[in-house]
Parts: structure tokens; C-alpha cells; sequence
């Protein structure tokens, strides 16, 4: 379905030590093509993940149903976890008993059969959300589903949270050159600032995501806070948000904060067998977090603060003017005790001229109560707002 996208470098003099590793951060953009005509970083719009991950029970229909789902609550990527299961998880491992009410076999390793699709199955998706006009990629969850993954063509590889500190995982996912996006569940600073330096000049294309592995995610372990800490670290790549708490309005803060990638977990059903379906967004909740989400980017708006055309008529209505406090004689030398502000008819000098006005010469009588105009002051330049 895609191809290999790459950044667009920018010049950029800063260079910046990355606390406790001199990792140098370099000329680099903030924004990188992450799918073919899809950017982000920058002031290009959020680019919002619909995680499906497992929810799909393991049925391929179901999870056709929820690409459907995540394009048509206006998500810009369906995405799925692929593992090779030998080369995830040791033997005994698998063959442990698995007893959850999760369950789906009597061991774990026939549990996450269930749930793993085929290669041709995967090949049956991609094409299936390319018809549906949703980008489409995978967690590789080991390094021969990344193999398999970067045979598929997808877009860019996701990086789930166990694999973050896996640096020969990094190394070799790296080196493929597609876009990353990398999640930093159970990893503390020091261990991200040590991705950073693997990944960096192996590939330049890669973001970081503000991530706490727990499922529902409580409030209190959010820490939003790490979003800014994160671009004050790695001012040259995009960071983003990859949230496990129930509802919508931290996901819509982390944008607020700057996140310009979202990933959350998507079901048809809450209900539903699976431990991740509690933290997941059924698609009324998906459908209302985009249209938030948009709702937020457009109001960031900008950071010049002046008199907006769309506050013309409030101004106009409410503006308040510097007026005459008493009548003032021609020739009087204005002094502060001469002088008030009122809604007055016509608009004079605003509020904020009133200090410059002291001191300057009256060329006519002014009465009292009467708006103080800029033909009656000497040597005054405009300042009236209109």
C-alpha cells in the first residue's frame, strides 16, 4: 500500500546536549512525512492512530468491521500488533497455563495463537483499509514480525513499549529506514535518552510517544507533564501521546500540550473478552475524540496576541475611551486627575494612552465628560483604535 517516507531537513544552528549522554541534537526538522502526503509535526494536523491491536477476538471479519470503524470516525491509521510467536516469547513461556477470564486456550501460547493472523491475512487487511483510504501498519511485537512488516510495505514501523529498551530490536528496526513511532511505556528518561542515541543517526525519521503501560490507565499516572519534558529534550523530532485511560479529555489535553501524534485503542464492544477492551474507545468515543481533537488544533490559533477582526464589533460596543473628567480649557496642560475612562461616543484615545496624554497641551476646550479626540491634543500622533 505504501512506501518509505522520509523527513524534510530544515536548517537549524542549535546544538544541544541531551542531559547525562552528550548526545548531540542536531540540525533536524520537527515534522516527517510518517505515510505518503501525511505529515506531522510541525502545524500539520494530529495524526490520530486508531489502535486495534487484539480486539479483534481473532476474526478477520471483525477486523475489517473496525478499519471500517476507525476511517469513518475520521482516524488517519488503522493499526494492528503482528508477532511471530516463537520468536516473541520462549518456549516455556507459551506453554504456561493461562487461566484468565481472557482466556482464549488453555495455555498462553495457544491464547495468542488465537488471536495472531497470517501473513496472508495481514496481506487480506492492508488491502482491505487500502480500499477503505486508511493508512494501515502494525506493531511488530519481534524482529521477524518487523521482517515480515517491512516485506508488507507498510508505512511506517510502531514501536510498542516492551520493545523500546530492546536496542538491538531498535538497531535492526532502524535500519530499514521507515518512519518510527516509538512508545515509552515502563522506560525511564535516561533509558529514552539512550533510544535516541541508537536511533538517531541510524534514522532520523522517528517520534516519541508519552506512554504509561496500564489498562485502564488512571489520571494520576498519566504525567502529561513528560510531553513537554520530552520537547524540551528532543527539540528536533515530534512527540506525541499514546493514552490507556478511559474516556477522551486526556487525550485531548496531550494535543493541547503539543502532541502531534495520538494512538489509542479502539473495540466495537467494551464488553467484549480481553484486557485491553477497558481502555478502549468504542466508536462513538473515537468519532467525538477526533472531532475534539480538530476542535483544539483549530483553536490553538496563534501566538501573536492583537485586536482580532471577529472582537471589532465587542470593541466597538464596549471599548472604553479616555475622557474628561471636568471641563478642560484651551492651553491647560493635562494632568492625571483631569482625566477618566468611559463607553463613550466617538471612540478616542484608548484606556492604555492615558499616562501618555498627561503632560500634553489642550488645543481646545474640552467639556466635561466629553471624549478626548486627537485634534484637541498637541503634538499627539493617532492612537485612537478603529
Amino acid at each position: 500500500m505504501c512506501r518509505p517516507c522520509w523527513a524534510s531537513y530544515r536548517t537549524d544552528p542549535r546544538w544541544e546536549a541531551v542531559l547525562g549522554l552528550g548526545v548531540q541534537v542536531s540540525a533536524m526538522p520537527l515534522e516527517l512525512e510518517l505515510c505518503p502526503g501525511r505529515w506531522v509535526g510541525g502545524q500539520h494536523p494530529c495524526f490520530i492512530i486508531a489502535e486495534i491491536g487484539q480486539n479483534h477476538q481473532g476474526d478477520l471479519d471483525v477486523a475489517k468491521r473496525m478499519i471500517r470503524m476507525a476511517k469513518e470516525c475520521g482516524a488517519d491509521c488503522a493499526k494492528f500488533q503482528k508477532s511471530e510467536l516463537k520468536y516473541k516469547f520462549n518456549q516455556r513461556a507459551l506453554e504456561r497455563p493461562y487461566t484468565s477470564k481472557h482466556s482464549w486456550g488453555k495455555t498462553y501460547g495457544e491464547h495468542k495463537q488465537h488471536l495472531e493472523f497470517s501473513h496472508a491475512q495481514y496481506k487480506e487487511l492492508q488491502r482491505y483499509a487500502e480500499e477503505a483510504g486508511i493508512f494501515f501498519t502494525a506493531s511488530g511485537m519481534d524482529e521477524m514480525a518487523v521482517e515480515f512488516l517491512h516485506e508488507l510495505n507498510v508505512p511506517f514501523f510502531k514501536i510498542g513499549s516492551g520493545d523500546t529498551n530492546n536496542f538491538p530490536y531498535l538497531e535492526k528496526t532502524a535500519k530499514k529506514g521507515r518512519p518510527m513511532v516509538i512508545s515509552s511505556g515502563m522506560q525511564s528518561m535516561d533509558t529514552m535518552k539512550q533510544v535516541y542515541q541508537i536511533v538517531k543517526p541510524l534514522n532520523p525519521n522517528f517520534c516519541f510517544l508519552q506512554c504509561t503501560s496500564a489498562y485502564p490507565l488512571l489520571p494520576e499516572d498519566v504525567n502529561l507533564r513528560i510531553i513537554s519534558e520530552y520537547q524540551k529534550l528532543f527539540p528536533d523530532i515530534p512527540i506525541g501521546y499514546s493514552g490507556h485511560e478511559t474516556g477522551i479529555a486526556i487525550s485531548v489535553a496531550a494535543v493541547a500540550l503539543g502532541a502531534k501524534v495520538l494512538e489509542r485503542h479502539i473495540t466495537l464492544d467494551k464488553t467484549w473478552k480481553g484486557n485491553d477492551h477497558a481502555a478502549s474507545l468504542e466508536p462513538g468515543e473515537l468519532a467525538e475524540l477526533v472531532r475534539s481533537v480538530r476542535l483544539v488544533e483549530r483553536a490553538m490559533g496563534s501566538p501573536v496576541k492583537r485586536l482580532l477582526p471577529c472582537e471589532m464589533a465587542c470593541n466597538e460596543k464596549l471599548g472604553k475611551s479616555v475622557v474628561a473628567k471636568v471641563k478642560i480649557p484651551e492651553g491647560t496642560i493635562l494632568t492625571l486627575d483631569m482625566l477618566t475612562v468611559k463607553v463613550s461616543e466617538p471612540k478616542g484615545y484608548p484606556p492604555e494612552d492615558i499616562f501618555s496624554l498627561v503632560g500634553k497641551k489642550v488645543l481646545l476646550t474640552i467639556e466635561e465628560d466629553d471624549t478626548i479626540m486627537e485634534e484637541s491634543i498637541e503634538n499627539h500622533g493617532k492612537k485612537i483604535k478603529s
